[in-house]
């Protein structure tokens, strides 16, 4: 993140004349690193246990299947949502000054937006910028943006006198209400990579599993049975899981 700030940082001097933002942006960002790649080597051998392990493909669209209505999810993907990251430092510059450039409208309007552009480009690419040297990786993060000052809708009316509320879902899931300036209760710690991290533990029971989880794809050197582990599945009433075996073969 300290690479992307120094990037947005100098787009927003050269664009806006701005060397910080006169509004906070959201700075708690947190994700699950997923990839484009469904079968490959360099994942499985990095981190599946020397490709022993399995590849769990997504539905990027999952959430869909939490909420009643459009409405509802175009809310929550305020802080819930899946970005490819960018990794191409062209790239990274352009998609930055086009984003400002697009929020600046026409020049006449340039001044009273200057507050809100750049908390906005912050929030727009922090958590979606990376060093090109890790371009192998094709990540696609799921991310969860802990902004509680930045989305003030609190939920969305849905007919019956009934309502989405936007912080006891979160609730559910295992995440903070927006509205919340106390101290954090469900953030966790846990012992990653020889330190101590914070996470959270994001549960995927409100949108069924098989609305999820769309295939497993078993590494080259796993000895586990595809017949055994849909039959595990099928136990589980997850039987629509596709299950597959990695194309990639090793030599012994």
């Amino acid at each position: 993140m300290d690479y992307a700030e120094r990037m947005i940082f100098e787009k927003g001097k050269a664009l806006l004349n701005q060397d910080v933002p006169k509004m906070l942006p959201a700075h708690n960002f947190y994700s699950l690193s997923c990839t484009t790649y469904a079968d490959s080597y360099f994942h499985f051998n990095s981190y599946a246990d020397n490709c022993m392990g399995v590849a769990i493909g997504i539905d990027p669209n999952f959430l869909h299947y939490g909420v009643p209505n459009d409405q509802c999810y175009k809310l929550l993907g305020y802080h819930l949502y899946f970005a490819k990251v960018l990794y191409d430092p062209e790239e990274q510059k352009q998609s930055i000054e086009q984003y400002i450039r697009n929020h600046c409208w026409a020049e006449s309007e340039i001044d009273g937006l200057k507050d809100s552009i750049l908390p906005d480009t912050y929030n727009a690419f922090l958590a979606v910028i990376k060093r090109p040297e890790f371009a192998l990786e094709q990540e696609v993060r799921f991310i969860y943006r802990q902004d509680y000052g930045g989305c003030k809708t609190v939920g969305v009316p849905l007919g019956d006198e009934k309502f989405f509320s936007l912080d006891d879902f979160l609730d559910v899931v295992g995440l903070d209400a927006t509205s919340s300036f106390d101290r954090v209760k469900k953030l966790k710690y846990g012992y990653f990579g020889n330190r101590i991290r914070k996470y959270y533990e994001f549960s995927l029971k409100p949108f069924g599993m098989t609305n999820v989880i769309k295939s497993i794809t078993i590494g080259p050197r796993s000895r586990q049975n595809i017949d055994e582990l849909n039959e595990y599945l099928a136990s589980h009433n997850i039987s629509s899981i596709k299950v597959l075996k990695s194309n990639i073969e090793l030599r012994d």
